[in-house]
């Protein structure tokens, strides 16, 4: 795997072959630790990096969750599963292993994250760094987009918690962003409340996701521009492209069409998705998906999906699932070469 990262932020440092930087990511749905392996820079100056290690624990710390208060009990399981990857970690000699938590942590209490990162400290001897929206936007982009299309690109990362997007600018900041309400389980349980669930999936969207993305396409120029191809990460990104296109389970990088996405999406809200004559290792990773997420998650993530690239013209446009990556890489690589947003 090469990471385009070093081009946005190489700044002259030198790296000794094969060193393993690593990651453990709190997330809304459950944690997941990563480790990758550094051989050194391509003819470009982009890291070639290799993973080595890919563990995920799903203790769903947000379940339960009242008044932005975390339950003792998941506070005492989260901690436990990041104890077990902490260690696991430890094993491979990493140069450091960075803990992070996703956006979806800004909606959580203060004391609640206090708790939490107490009992983290106590356990592992270090602190949780919280990234908001706009951040994980911005490592994503830096490990999602190659360098040579990043001008011409936007990220969409669907989340359990929340739905971001954004693009790099010649700005100030280098980049725009845009954080939505509602994410795959946030949105499931929003219109699992009541009525009609279907229904609610759409109407929430369009109030509450649709209507501010619709304004940011008028007010952000990157998101309205068609020639600006749509990557696409996160689970619900993960599960659609895997399931949409099966056949190309071997691919580093999947090309979707907005219609394959649509045809999914309503295979899976008629309960109707039945793949044919797939390879043995797209039937394992269907397993996995199924396994991950329920039967309304993966109806809400892939409506979220659908009319997010609706809004954004996605049939006239290029959409790719990059299979490695993700913001948490991006923010690991990023402390690795020391640089800072």
């Amino acid at each position: 795997m090469i990471f385009c990262l070093l081009l946005v932020t190489n700044i002259g440092v030198a790296i000794a072959d094969n060193k393993v930087v690593s990651a453990i990511e709190i997330g809304s749905k459950g944690i997941k630790a990563v480790a990758y392996q550094i051989s050194g820079f391509d003819n470009e100056g982009q890291y070639v990096a290799k993973k080595i290690f890919d563990q995920k624990i799903n203790p769903t710390i947000m379940s339960g969750v009242v008044d932005g208060n975390l339950k003792t009990e998941k506070i005492e399981e989260t901690t436990k599963a990041v104890d077990t990857l902490f260690r696991q970690l430890k094993l491979l000699d990493p140069q450091f292993i960075v803990i992070v938590s996703s956006s979806s942590f800004e909606k959580i209490s203060k004391s609640s994250r206090i708790a939490l990162e107490k009992a983290i400290r106590d356990i592992t001897g270090q602190d949780i760094r919280y990234i908001s929206g706009s951040e994980e936007i911005y490592y994503g982009l830096l490990s999602c987009v190659p360098q040579s299309k990043m001008s011409g690109s936007i990220l969409i990362d669907i989340g359990s918690g929340n739905t971001k997007l954004g693009y790099s600018t010649s700005n100030a900041n280098g980049f725009e962003s845009v954080t939505l309400k509602y994410g795959t389980v946030t949105l499931k349980e929003a219109a699992m409340a009541s009525g009609n669930f279907k229904d609610n999936l759409t109407a929430l969207y369009n109030s509450d996701v649709g209507s501010p993305l619709r304004k940011a396409i008028q007010d952000k120029p990157g998101l309205a521009n068609l020639n600006r191809r749509i990557y696409i990460v996160g689970g619900a990104s993960w599960a659609a492209a895997n399931m949409a296109r099966p056949q190309d389970i071997e691919k580093q990088y999947v090309t979707l069409k907005l219609s394959e996405i649509m045809t999914l999406n309503r295979q899976l809200l008629d309960r109707d998705y039945n793949p044919n004559n797939i390879s043995p290792n797209a039937e394992k990773t269907i397993t996995k998906i199924m396994d991950v997420f329920t039967p309304e998650d993966l109806q809400s993530g892939t409506t979220i999906l659908t009319l997010m690239l609706k809004d954004l013209g996605g049939d006239r446009r290029k959409i790719i699932f990059p299979r490695e990556g993700g913001w948490v890489v991006g923010y690991m690589f990023a402390q690795y070469n020391g640089v800072n947003k």
